[in-house]
């Protein structure tokens, strides 16, 4: 059991961690599109995939973009073997009728990374670090995380980052972190504000922590507000530091935070799927209060974030 929720957080984690499908500006008019698509035009290809996987919203569609980008990528169209990679990876909104082939999508981030795409780069060396679709080998991860990085991939620095906090030469990772968070990555934002508060290469700092959590919140980082709320405004009930534990878990309290954090609407909240999401953040999340196990613990932060993931896909897809 325990092995399996390791690898749900790990497949999870992946989707956030290998960018989005690639289109640049298209220099040909929308009205010879199709038409140059058809004669082999590579470029026209790759935009006409892209069109389909984002203008129809179902997966015969979706079949559609996966057919025009491998028309494109086997002609050598960095971008669109980007795309492929990435419909081999995350199949689930891809068209893939087979289910995911990481083997196949590494293949693909391959090509593109060899050609001095900087998000396949990226891609690629995070499947290097877990091993996903590759064998896994933390000097290839780097090399690759590290030619993404210097082409300004914010993924890329990200992740850079996070293998210097796990190699605990923090004020490396806080130089790293720093270059992503200026053009306002979310996850930069939050990795600095977590440095400051826990005083990993800087002294601890609880109002610099604030202030970058803050940003990070603003951008995006569904993780950032809870934390906020956890450093601001005390979880009421939560006695886990003195041992005291007499009121037990606020389910009901925490049931509201989370639909608060995440804001989701009444009808979204009762959809029923989106239910069983957010029982399974709240069991975890009584099972870690039960245990004693601190908000701040890195392992806690790292689980409950993905758990939180799965929530907002979940409500982007649905529309909500």
């Amino acid at each position: 059991m325990v092995r399996l929720f390791i690898l749900f957080l790990t497949v999870t984690g992946l989707y956030a961690q290998i960018g989005q499908l690639q289109n640049s500006t298209s220099s040909i008019p929308t009205s010879e599109l199709r038409e140059k698509a058809e004669q082999g035009d590579a470029e026209a290809q790759n935009t006409v995939g892209f069109n389909y996987h984002f203008g129809e919203g179902n997966y015969k569609a979706d079949v559609e973009a996966v057919k025009w980008f491998k028309l494109a990528a086997e002609q050598g169209n960095m971008e669109a073997e980007f795309n492929l990679g990435y419909c081999y990876t995350y199949n689930s909104s891809c068209g893939i009728e087979d289910g995911p082939n990481f083997a196949e999508g590494a293949k693909w981030f391959l090509k593109a990374a060899q050609q001095g795409f900087a998000p396949a780069q990226s891609a690629l060396g995070f499947c290097y670090s877990l091993g996903i679709g590759v064998p896994a080998s933390g000097a290839k991860s780097k090399m690759w995380l590290k030619k993404a990085a210097e082409q300004g991939d914010t993924d890329a620095q990200v992740r850079q980052g996070m293998g210097l906090l796990e190699a605990k030469k923090y004020v490396e990772a806080i130089g790293i972190f720093k270059i992503a968070a200026e053009k306002g990555d979310s996850r930069a934002e939050y990795q600095l504000a977590s440095c400051y508060r826990e005083g990993n290469g800087v002294e601890k700092d609880s109002a610099k922590a604030i202030e970058w959590y803050q940003k990070s919140a603003k951008h995006g980082n569904m993780f950032a507000k809870l934390q906020l709320q956890y450093m601001i405004t005390p979880v009421k009930g939560d006695a886990i530091n003195n041992g005291n534990q007499k009121r037990g878990y606020d389910w009901a309290g925490n049931t509201a935070s989370i639909i608060s954090v995440c804001g989701l609407s009444t009808r979204a909240a009762n959809d029923p799927t989106m239910k069983l999401l957010l029982q399974a953040f709240l069991i975890y999340d009584e099972s870690c209060y039960k245990a004693g196990l601190s908000p701040t613990n890195p392992d806690r932060i790292n689980a409950e974030a993905s758990l939180i993931k799965n929530i907002m896909d979940y409500k982007i897809r649905q529309g909500y």
